[in-house]
């Protein structure tokens, strides 16, 4: 992979991750108002909201961040790297940005939303202050952000890679 665009992933990467935790701290800093304290578990636990944070995050970093690369890739803002490292699974995604949202959601919702959950309300119906609730909700964003973000750039490479002529594509290679 080019300097140029391991800068690009990293630039791409650390940007949509301060978006969502941006989005994350405002949302949740007003849905959380009112009580004295906030609890993990029980019925009124944010535990549930915590824990499915991998699987939104997932899915609108890839809806909305792979048609963003896309257009800047076709645009030539950058250019698809001639060799993509990373994960060949990446390759094999759906190129429909839907199914490949849908893909990545439920990857995330499989490998980290069950474990997540059961850390989470094992700390029982424990008393969070907002603020503390707000930055376990951007904390777990910010971690969470760093994941689908490099897959949907890879994989967004790789489809600007397939769709290149076949001249042009033995040119770059």
């Amino acid at each position: 992979m080019s300097l140029i665009f391991s800068c690009f992933l990293v630039r791409e990467t650390l940007a949509v991750a301060a978006l969502n935790a941006g989005l994350n701290a405002a949302y949740t800093s007003f849905l959380w108002q009112g009580p004295a304290s906030l609890t993990l578990g029980g019925p009124a636990g944010i535990a549930r909201d915590l824990a499915t944070t991998p699987i939104f995050i997932a899915s609108l970093s890839t809806l909305l961040g792979t048609a963003a690369i896309r257009k800047k890739l076709a645009s030539g803002a950058v250019a698809a790297p001639r060799r993509i490292r990373g994960a060949p699974v990446f390759a094999q995604l759906p190129r429909g940005i839907l199914w490949r949202s849908l893909t990545l959601a439920i990857f995330a919702a499989i490998a980290f939303t069950a474990p997540l959950h059961a850390v989470l309300t094992s700390a029982g119906t424990a008393g969070l202050s907002l603020g503390a609730g707000v930055s376990a909700k951007v904390a777990i964003t910010l971690l969470f952000s760093l994941l689908p973000v490099p897959i949907a750039v890879t994989a967004a490479g790789h489809d600007a890679r397939r769709a290149l002529p076949v001249r042009q594509l033995a040119l770059s290679t």
